[in-house]
Order: structure tokens, then C-alpha cells, then sequence
């Protein structure tokens, strides 16, 4: 509207082509599922997806139908302010960041900036962001500082300028001490044969000690006595003995948000609410 655009109020490809509509958005996963579902062999401009993070794979099923997809970083209270660019090259996915009329850095745990491969803190700054929230003055000490405003979110930057986010501060898992991504055994226990849903999260239990648990959904061919232990141990590999969760239970769905993500305090309330038979 800003921009002078027009607003295409369909689903349809046939009539989104018609009208020459050269800009869709979606969440990651919405979009996926338009383009298999509607099956279209139209070609479109761009996509822009934002409120997940978009991997290789990903990427790639939806350049098969769009020119660019950009991943776009932002929120409420700096508006759009990075995007990360896929498009493909010889068949193979290549991405480079770009900055949306925006400041954007990573910086350690003295406000340094980091070198590329090097994980730290996002801040952003621009002309427009927000300057505190109204009537929650410790909220706004925590995230608004010298005039930069911090997400909560880790990243780092590729060797192409990607901003690559590796997992957010405030919702960290501490096993024993230890701070774990539970996104990263997330992933990990994914990528596995046979597993369509995961979530990890801190045992929630009585008695359960500090230790993680995890929750998995599992294909209609799968088994548990293979696909279970074979879910440990990527995640083992991925967060460490330690970290990996003492227990893997099989259930029929996993709430998530309308992008995937695992709802893990609704986990943790499911877990709760189990059987005293289930395993600690």
C-alpha cells in the first residue's frame, strides 16, 4: 500500500498469473503447501517468507516456481530490517543477505561485532523502530539499548552475508547447567527416517530431575524400536551426551504454531498430564 501496489486478495494461480502478480507472501511452510497442493506449473517474480527459518531443501522446492525467495528477518518493533536471498545457480541454492533500510549487527557479550562464523547477539537500529513499550519500563531496559534493540536472537553471519539464526536466548533449555537450543535437537532428530514431528523441551515431571524429554511423531511405516533410538542418537551427535534427552515419547500429533513450531509449554503440559507408567 505504501508502495502504491495492488492487494490480490486470492489463492489461486491461475488468477494470481492472470493479474501479473509478481510478489506472494507466506510463512515457510504455507507457501510450501500451496505449491503442492495447487500443483501450478505458473512461475511467479518473488516470495517473501518470514516467521520460521527457511533451510537449503526448502528453498529449493519453492525456487522451483519463483524467481527470488526471500527469507525475511523483522518484527513489531523494528519493522522488515534484513532479508536473506535465495536464488539458484547451476542448481544449487545460493544466498546472500541484504539489509532492509536497516542497521542490523552481531555482537558479543561486550557489544563487539563478530566475524563472519562467529556466533553472537542480533541488535537492529533504524529511523523508525520503536523506542520502549508502553507501561512495561523492565521490558524496555532489557531490549532497548543505546539505541540499538535486541531480539533475543543468535546468530551468525555466512561468508556471503547471510544472517544465519542459530537459535534465541530466551528460549534456551537448561540441562545441568547447560544452555541447549532445543531447535538444534529439534533438527537433528528430523532429519531422521521415519520422524515427521519432533520437540524437545525440559522434563516438566515430578522426579524427572534436570534433564530433557522430547516428544516425536512418527511416519505411518515407521517403528518405534528403530526410530526412537536412531532419533538419540542424532541427537546426541548434535547437542551431546549430556544434553540429548533421557527420554523419547511417541504421540499421535504435537501442538505447533501455524509454521511448525512446537508449542513446547503445551508440550510440557501434555507431559505432565501422562501416565505414572510412562517412563523418567
Amino acid at each position: 500500500l505504501l508502495n502504491g501496489c495492488t492487494i490480490v486478495d486470492s489463492a489461486d494461480p491461475e488468477f494470481l498469473a492472470s493479474e501479473g502478480v509478481d510478489l506472494i507472501c507466506g510463512a515457510p511452510l504455507q507457501s510450501l503447501n500451496w505449491l503442492r497442493e495447487t500443483l501450478t506449473e505458473h512461475r511467479f517474480a518473488r516470495l517473501q517468507v518470514s516467521g520460521k527459518r527457511l533451510n537449503k531443501g526448502d528453498a529449493k522446492e519453492l525456487l522451483s516456481r519463483f524467481d527470488v525467495v526471500e527469507d525475511v528477518y523483522g518484527s513489531s518493533e523494528t519493522n522488515k530490517s534484513f532479508s536473506n536471498v535465495n536464488t539458484l545457480r547451476d542448481g544449487q541454492v545460493h544466498t546472500v543477505g541484504r539489509p532492509a533500510n536497516s542497521e542490523v549487527e552481531i555482537v558479543d557479550d561486550a557489544n563487539r561485532p563478530v566475524a563472519a562464523g562467529c556466533e553472537g547477539a542480533v541488535r537492529i537500529r533504524n529511523r523508525y523502530m520503536a523506542s520502549a513499550y508502553i507501561g512495561e519500563p523492565a521490558a524496555s531496559e532489557r531490549v532497548f539499548r543505546d539505541g540499538w534493540f535486541y531480539p533475543g536472537d543468535k546468530a551468525v553471519w555466512s561468508n556471503t552475508g547471510a544472517l544465519c539464526i542459530v537459535g534465541r536466548s530466551d528460549v534456551l533449555v537448561n540441562i545441568g547447567g547447560q544452555k541447549v537450543d532445543p531447535e538444534l535437537a529439534e533438527h537433528a532428530m528430523l532429519a531422521v527416517d521415519g520422524v515427521t514431528g519432533a520437540a524437545y523441551f525440559a522434563d516438566p515431571r515430578d522426579g524427572a530431575g534436570d534433564q530433557a524429554l522430547a516428544f516425536l511423531m512418527l511416519a505411518n511405516q515407521a517403528t518405534a524400536d528403530q526410530t526412537v533410538p536412531a532419533a538419540h542418537a542424532a541427537c546426541v551427535a548434535a547437542t551431546g551426551q549430556m544434553s540429548a534427552p533421557q527420554h523419547i515419547i511417541v504421540i499421535d500429533k504435537i501442538p505447533t504454531t501455524l509454521d511448525g513450531t512446537p508449542r513446547r509449554s503445551e508440550c510440557a503440559k501434555i507431559a505432565r498430564e501422562l501416565p505414572d507408567t510412562l517412563p523418567r
